[in-house]
């Protein structure tokens, strides 16, 4: 006597088609980052430049244009440091031709 016991038939699974490839690959169980990479997010970025250093470099900014009469405020001043201080780190990191 055969001992052995048939499976049971288990009706396939309902196929359905997924939505979208996001859909699709979670559906396939794939991890999905869902931010995309830009090339600007994948650059290595420099150390940032420290605040003691812009504030130093501002400081001489609004120094000289108190002392040339000319308005402005401390925002800019610190924005021109700023832009100062990495133009230099530009110009130091290039590569020369």
């Amino acid at each position: 006597m055969n001992t052995t016991k048939t499976p049971k038939r288990v009706p396939n699974a309902v196929q359905t088609k997924p939505k979208s490839k996001v859909a699709a690959r979670a559906k396939e169980g794939v991890e999905i980052d869902l931010v995309t990479p830009t090339r600007a997010n994948q650059r290595k970025t420099a150390p940032a430049i420290p605040i003691e250093v812009v504030a130093l470099r501002a400081y001489f900014i609004a120094e000289k244009r108190h002392a040339d009469g000319i308005p402005g405020e401390e925002v800019g001043d610190w924005l021109e440091a700023e832009r100062q201080l990495l133009a230099e780190r530009a110009a130091q990191t290039a590569p020369l031709p």
